[in-house]
């Protein structure tokens, strides 16, 4: 969603915005030129990238020109007719990124809950299918965490084949992924990334409602968060809390995950778990930090609760 506000209390020149960033936005704002963009001349062009949900439209309004932000939620930023038809105007924006899912295996929203031990909610997939999209590859992600990420998987190569949740009646595996622009909450970025339904046939859970937070609604109320200290994750991994005597093949495995472990916890800060409570019976599963660019690295995988 973007926002915009206009001030001007005096007379101010042509003011061009840049962020220079390959999401951002860029324009021009002034009083008889309207409204462009640097990618074109003439009125404001469409301006969309990864992970963003909005463009520009210019119309006119007494004699100025009124900027509109159109995006997925359908905000719309709008500046005075009295005040564009007199002075020039200087725009402030703020644009509210989507997180970004990037995988070393892309691919889309429902095939990766089914290549996951089917999330469901009841007989439905857990993923918004009528949002169906395709996760990004991890080898475009942002270059700090992606180099995170490079490291954990250099260190733990077997992870598809190694037991994740181990309170789990699964023995799915897992991977590495990264979240890009997740914002400060970890949990609603890994239900925005993921593509996690809201609403569900099941009454019980799709009438919830979150009284502090109207986000948060139906399926999401179910999913939760709980901090990670990787310190004390160590000597027994990033997954388990009980560390015991393994036979051979465990061992292994159980050196990779220390290994792995050790990243987490030197390159990544924040870290944390992301679940769902067991009225969701087949549930993805995140170990999860943020690292140095504000990208989140982490674990995914899966879990059953019967």
């Amino acid at each position: 969603m973007l926002a915009a506000r206009a001030s001007g209390s005096t007379m101010l020149p042509p003011v061009t915005k840049s962020c220079g960033s390959p999401s951002g936005l860029s324009f021009l704002c002034s009083l008889r030129g309207g409204f462009s963009h640097p990618r074109g001349a003439g009125p404001a062009r469409r301006a969309v990238s990864r992970g963003s949900a909005c463009c520009w439209s210019c119309t006119s309004a007494g004699g100025g020109f009124a900027l509109i932000a159109l995006g997925r939620s359908a905000a719309r930023a709008r500046c005075p007719a009295r005040d564009l038809a007199t002075r020039a105007v200087v725009l402030n924006a703020t644009l509210d990124r989507v997180p970004v899912l990037y995988l070393s295996d892309p691919c889309s929203r429902t095939q990766l809950a089914e290549r996951r031990d089917d999330w469901m909610c009841g007989d439905e997939c857990l993923v918004d299918e009528e949002q169906e999209g395709k996760h990004a590859d991890i080898a475009d992600a942002p270059a700090a965490a992606r180099e995170v990420a490079d490291a954990m998987r250099n260190a733990a190569p077997d992870l598809r084949d190694i037991p994740i949740c181990l309170s789990s009646e699964s023995s799915d595996g897992g991977e590495i992924i990264v979240i890009g622009d997740p914002g400060p909450d970890p949990k609603k970025a890994c239900l925005k990334a993921l593509g996690i339904r809201k609403m569900c046939e099941d009454e019980t859970i799709g009438e919830k409602k979150m009284l502090a937070d109207p986000e948060m609604i139906g399926v999401w109320t179910a999913a939760f968060v709980e901090t990670l200290n990787m310190t004390d994750k160590l000597r027994c991994g990033f997954n388990d809390d009980d560390p015991e005597e393994e036979e051979a093949e465990e061992a292994g495995n159980q050196k990779q995950i220390l290994a792995l472990t050790k990243i987490m916890s030197d390159k990544l800060q924040k870290h944390f778990l992301f679940n769902f409570s067991d009225e969701i019976v087949t549930a993805p599963v995140i170990y999860g930090g943020y690292a140095s660019d504000g990208s989140i690295v982490g674990v995914l995988s899966s879990r059953v609760w019967t």
